[in-house]
């Protein structure tokens, strides 16, 4: 029988969804499936007729792309064609935290794209359910099959350590410091908390946000793709804090979990499907902040409670979300594409 092979052409944006390609790859080849990786500078986004065309290996028999891609490097090839959804822009929930230039571009230069690939897809996946509906209700694509991100053995750890809380209670958020991300409501939630607790907080060289008015509780750790630095990150932290306002499937969810880390977030878009409230987290009403801080207080002052979360989190994670579980879906997928 013909085995799959799969060529990825990506643009390289530091974003996860390199993270995602990179580890689909990597374990698909530790699964005996032939994978190349073809990387992009981030201007092929918007300008792709800079870029010298490109062609898939000899040996590849499917492409497998990122919805967002520009047609000229997959359309022409006569190879069957894998579009993954990793969020949806045209989200309407969205809109009210679009700049002017966002829904600009978005409305005329990425929803065309899009539409472009998922008409020309033989298979179109999401990494999220919620991510698949608002896809198929902006495109009424007919059938988009969902296949959610997951994580590398390495990456689950229950720490010894986490027996109790820090004191001041340590936050984490992972992240860019956008709007979509909801980082404007961090500062308001730390000035309310006080100096019994601290936000440890990502922020990315190209962050246009204003920190100035950031309390002495938040405290900026800088940026990083390296997953050993993210582990340790997550590891030192008591509870992640993740007040988004749309995700596809964040892996700073999963690795915080898989770490046993309990989460606190929003009840928007696919965050529902991943943390259960009261179970391995509390889900908040998106943008209230009286919620936030009551989330934070519950865990700050039950430990029990929060030990129960991070324990639960950690088991949630590998009953739902290891490698096994998914890779396996995509080789389905990719045999079914070929047989």
């Amino acid at each position: 029988m013909t085995k799959p092979a799969i060529w990825f052409p990506i643009i390289k944006a530091n974003t996860g969804v390199d993270r995602f390609t990179l580890s689909l790859a990597d374990a698909l080849h530790r699964h005996g499936i032939r994978t190349e990786i073809t990387w992009l500078p981030h201007y092929a986004e918007y300008l792709p007729y800079l870029i010298s065309k490109i062609r898939p290996p000899e040996w590849a028999n499917i492409i497998h792309i990122n919805s967002w891609l520009h047609y000229r490097f997959y359309a022409h090839f006569g190879l069957p064609v894998v579009v993954t959804c990793h969020g949806c822009v045209h989200d309407p929930a969205l809109v009210p935290y679009k700049t002017l230039a966002q829904k600009i571009y978005h409305h005329l230069w990425i929803k065309p794209l899009e539409k472009y690939a998922f008409h020309h897809a033989h298979t179109i996946t999401a990494v999220s359910q919620y991510t698949a509906e608002i896809t198929c209700k902006n495109f009424n694509s007919p059938y988009i099959i969902t296949i959610p991100n997951w994580l590398p053995n390495a990456a689950f750890n229950y720490p010894k350590h986490r027996k109790k809380p820090h004191h001041p209670f340590k936050l984490l958020f992972l992240g860019r410091l956008s709007t979509r991300k909801g980082a404007d409501l961090l500062p308001l939630i730390m000035k309310a908390l006080g100096n019994n607790f601290e936000l440890y907080y990502t922020v990315h060289p190209r962050d246009k946000i204003n920190r100035n008015d950031y309390p002495n509780n938040m405290k900026a750790l800088g940026w990083s793709s390296n997953p050993e630095q993210i582990k340790t990150w997550i590891d030192e932290a008591d509870t992640l804090l993740f007040p988004s306002r749309m995700e596809g499937m964040p892996l700073a969810v999963l690795e915080s979990m898989a770490r046993g880390l309990p989460i606190i977030c929003s009840d928007s878009s696919s965050l529902p499907e991943i943390v259960i409230s009261g179970v391995n987290g509390i889900i908040c009403q998106t943008n209230n902040i009286d919620e936030y801080i009551k989330a934070i207080l519950i865990l700050y002052k039950d430990t029990e409670k929060w030990i129960s979360f991070s324990k639960n989190a950690y088991h949630y994670m590998h009953m739902h979300y290891t490698e096994k579980q998914i890779i396996e879906k995509y080789i389905n997928l990719y045999i079914s594409i070929i047989l």
